[in-house]
């Protein structure tokens, strides 16, 4: 799973509910990446006035908390780079698609643009499933 998920728990967004399920559903895994996009994430959101100091720092809390083993990314760059190249997209997304290849599991995503990049592409034969593949497969 990616900080486009992992948000979802902590904010409330579109589809939040789907990744509440979600994380009460299984352990995850994620690169230690997921942590400083989802603290940006949230100074975003304070930023423009979305949600309050209080809330940021209750989604970071949130965050801290969530049942996710956090994989080194030091692991993962080689992989990420190769990924990057070949799907034409940035880098540190391409972290969670190697994370999820590397662990043979599929990649939950929220990104439509990075579904659509793995699913069009034979760069890698990882399952990528968006919240709404999640639901219809577990009957949210």
């Amino acid at each position: 799973m990616d900080a486009s998920v992992a948000i979802k728990v902590a904010l409330h967004e579109p589809d939040s509910p789907i990744a509440v399920a979600a994380f009460r559903a299984q352990p995850w895994s994620a690169p230690d990446l997921i942590l400083s996009e989802c603290a940006n994430i949230i100074w975003k959101r304070c930023r423009m006035g979305d949600i309050t100091s209080h809330q940021a720092m209750q989604a970071v809390e949130l965050i801290e908390t969530m049942n996710l083993y956090v994989e080194p990314g030091r692991r993962l760059i080689e992989r990420a780079v190769q990924l990057a190249i070949a799907l034409e997209h940035p880098a540190y997304d391409c972290f969670y698609v190697a994370h999820a290849e590397q662990l043979g599991v599929p990649f939950l995503t929220a990104d439509k643009k990075l579904i659509g990049k793995v699913r069009a592409s034979d760069a890698t034969n990882i399952e990528v499933m968006s919240l709404d593949d999640y639901a219809q497969e577990n009957g949210l």
